[in-house]
């Protein structure tokens, strides 16, 4: 006989997109003037198949098929068949473009683009130990060739990070926009952070010099489904360990305090900035809501049946963003009306949820 149907825990469509019911109510909830501000658009997304560009595909994917969107996009990537293979709902996407291509050395693709999105860039903590040189490389001449590829009238946004404020332990709790960082910029560990400074500084040049300025996101900690569980990401660790009916195990004191803000409220606040961001400015995007990592592992163990322990080591740590990452978002709250939708919980949920899904497919 049949098994029985599996629950619907994911839209299940023509072209198989792999969203949550509810990241589409979260999706739906977005301003109508930002997707009326994509309608018909042709936008430029490099990074496009990282967990931040998965994402952005994801949220116009859905806008394209329930509000009849119309955009098209083109996608550069250095590797679009890994990217197919994992993401195969993609290839029933008539309105996706992949063109391969290395930040580094890549051509904009031709074509009247009128949006970028530039995000290729390594936020793997390996990558940048081993490659540094690599990994600024491409951050900033990716970021180069898109300023100098698109139009002056191209709406642009540039994927930057909190890490450019650095470590130092006198910052304040809740990190503003205003803030100007420090760090040792002689240390080849801070070869991410000083890559994405540059492309910063270059945004402004490029307004200056040739009239292509762009919205700038500064992006913090995130959590959802498409997350990695394989890097040095906390959170992902800690689901992962989980889910294999693991401890979760903190090497450190589980002191450090960080925020993350939900995937599908990411998708929604990039797209608006994209939109209504003022050129030449920047943006906090993530979570003001503090957790410490203790806390969060024992979030994550209540989000797993059977839930797993949680040991704490109190080994001493180094590095990892220092002991307290958490954004001040009035900027995007005030001048955008950018909000936290989705609470750090109820993510937590919906994202267990999501991985026991795809392990059960992958499994299938």
């Amino acid at each position: 006989p049949s098994p029985p149907p599996r629950p619907a825990t994911v839209i299940e469509a023509h072209d198989r997109l792999p969203l949550l019911p509810d990241d589409a109510r979260t999706l739906a909830s977005v301003s109508g003037s930002v997707w009326d501000g994509l309608r018909d658009s042709h936008i430029l997304i490099t990074g496009g198949t990282g967990f931040v560009g998965t994402w952005l595909v994801v949220a116009l994917a859905w806008a394209n098929r329930e509000l009849q969107l119309g955009a098209t996009a083109t996608i550069v990537s250095r590797d679009p068949d890994a990217f197919l293979a994992r993401e195969p709902w993609v290839k029933w996407q008539q309105w996706i473009g992949l063109s391969r291509g290395d930040a580094r050395e890549m051509q904009v693709p031709a074509g009247d683009h009128t949006h970028a999105i530039v995000g290729a860039a390594s936020t793997d903590a390996r990558i940048t130990r081993d490659r540094p040189l690599s990994v600024m490389e491409a951050a900033i001449s990716g970021t180069a060739r898109v300023l100098r590829g698109v139009g002056p009238d191209c709406s642009t946004l540039v994927l930057s990070s909190g890490a450019v404020y650095g470590d130092d332990p006198t910052r304040p709790d809740s990190i503003p926009e205003d803030y100007q960082g420090a760090l040792d910029w002689l240390d080849p560990a801070n070869a991410y952070h000083e890559a994405k400074r540059a492309t910063e500084a270059m945004v402004l040049a490029s307004g200056q010099e040739a009239g292509r300025s762009a919205a700038i996101a500064r992006l913090f900690a995130f959590h959802g489904p498409w997350l990695p569980t394989d890097r040095h990401f906390a959170i992902g660790n800690f689901l992962r360990d989980a889910l294999d009916d693991r401890d979760i195990v903190i090497r450190g004191d589980g002191s450090p305090v960080r925020s993350y803000l939900y995937a599908a409220d990411m998708a929604a606040w990039l797209l608006t900035i994209l939109v209504q961001g003022e050129r030449g400015r920047t943006y906090n995007v993530g979570s003001d809501q503090a957790v410490t990592i203790a806390e969060l592992a024992h979030l994550v163990a209540e989000a797993v049946p059977d839930s797993p322990r949680v040991r704490v080591l109190g080994e001493t740590a180094s590095g990892g963003g220092g002991q307290r990452y958490v954004p001040d978002v009035t900027r995007a709250r005030d001048e955008l009306g950018l909000q936290e939708t989705v609470p750090l919980r109820d993510g937590l949920a919906r994202t267990v949820g999501w991985l026991r899904t795809r392990r059960e497919d992958a499994w299938a």
